[in-house]
């Protein structure tokens, strides 16, 4: 095996960040992803924009929860433009009348930068919730401190279980996918028994 593919078999194993290397999916499969994105984004935007303007001056760690909003709602905003841009460029490049050129055309974009804006957009809107969660468990740390009791973090217990829990679940999805053939050779045998399957 050559050293580069060496690099690309070890970014597979790599969750998130081996979408980059899997199959590209379809238009409809973009398409989907998208309105997923862009409903997801919204609905952590309200959330953020429900308290971004709320007075934290009495809190010791107000300059930190205000940056950690303000963070949230950046990254948030960059989400929504990429959202925005990439379906409109979806809409104005991919012929959808015809699902085997729309097919052709995506792969094409897929391997000339789409896969780095797909794997982008799922760091985007994780790292704006985090930093929305950050500011959350600030502001609780600061009234608690003010009450004199120690915050227990709720049901995690720990301010680092959450991101912990987070990467073993990404880590299993992401092994789940790979045990069950999820690479491109693989993809591409399992297509033509299901074409057998179909034709027989």
């Amino acid at each position: 095996m050559s050293f580069s593919g060496f690099c690309v078999n070890c970014c597979k194993q790599i969750p998130v960040v081996g979408l980059a290397f899997s199959w590209p999916p379809s238009y409809d499969d973009l398409e989907k992803m998208l309105q997923v994105y862009a409903l997801l984004t919204g609905l952590v935007l309200s959330m953020v924009g429900g308290c971004i303007f709320e007075n934290f001056s009495h809190i010791d760690k107000a300059a930190d929860i205000y940056g950690a909003l303000f963070g949230s709602l950046e990254l948030l905003f960059l989400a929504t433009v990429t959202i925005v841009c990439l379906y409109i460029y979806l809409m104005m490049f991919v012929t959808q009348e015809n699902n085997d050129l729309a097919t052709k055309q995506v792969r094409r974009w897929w391997s000339n930068g789409g896969r780095l804006i797909f794997v982008a957009l799922p760091v985007l809107v994780f790292t704006s919730c985090w930093q929305f969660i950050m500011a959350v468990t600030m502001y609780f740390e600061g009234m608690f401190d003010h009450m004199d009791v120690q915050f227990d973090y709720g049901c995690m217990k720990s301010w680092f279980t959450l991101p912990i829990v987070s990467f073993l679940a990404f880590f299993t999805i992401h092994k789940s996918f790979l045990s069950a053939g999820w690479n491109e050779q693989d993809y591409e045998s399992l297509s033509e028994d299901w074409d057998d399957c179909f034709s027989s």
